[in-house]
């Protein structure tokens, strides 16, 4: 929609306020405080540059493994699709792609629960029950995550970047936390 554009000022004279009101509004029914508990606190050592040069690293690998990823189901979602329109037509390879997408997705789930949806409802379960999750599950996880979600949407499905980045973003950082020594 918005891609590459600048956001209009006639938009943002509108959006500004009724964010704020939202965020009022919610405020009312549902108060919470503003900065919470931060999950990992440590405290400034000579090391810590260390640490960031390490996190942004895995947080590099991370981005790429996504991207790279990306690419692969795209090629071979897209090869798929055109043998199946060259020889049935456009309407059974939106079918198909959709049927496969969605066993894609559903093997990948039973495989990995925590991959479901879009990632927002499992965030607070990895982010509280991290210690019990052991480093194949999280990794398992998170590669699920990414290839059910290009599938899906190479194969027509609908949905969104945000959440399943963060979602896996949120797995790369308890991973990285374990990789590094933090707690």
């Amino acid at each position: 929609f918005m891609a590459g554009r600048k956001l209009p000022k006639k938009v943002l004279v509108f959006l500004v306020p009724a964010a704020t009101f939202a965020f009022v509004i919610r405020w009312c029914f549902v108060p919470s405080p503003i900065q919470g508990k931060l999950g990992v606190i440590i405290p400034y050592d000579n090391w810590s540059a260390l640490y960031a040069v390490g996190l942004g690293a895995i947080a590099a690998l991370v981005g790429f493994v996504f991207l790279i990823a990306q690419v692969l189901t795209k090629l071979v979602v897209s090869r798929i699709g055109e043998r199946v329109e060259a020889g049935a037509g456009k309407r059974a390879r939106q079918v198909v792609l959709a049927s496969l997408a969605g066993v894609v997705t559903g093997v990948g789930i039973y495989l990995f629960p925590l991959a479901f949806s879009s990632g927002r409802s499992a965030v607070p379960i990895v982010i509280k029950q991290r210690k019990e999750l052991s480093m194949g599950v999280l990794l398992g996880t998170a590669l699920t995550k990414t290839i059910t979600f290009w599938v899906g949407i190479h194969g027509g499905l609908v949905g969104g970047l945000f959440f399943p980045l963060l979602f896996v973003g949120l797995i790369a950082g308890e991973v990285s936390a374990r990789i590094l020594g933090i707690d």
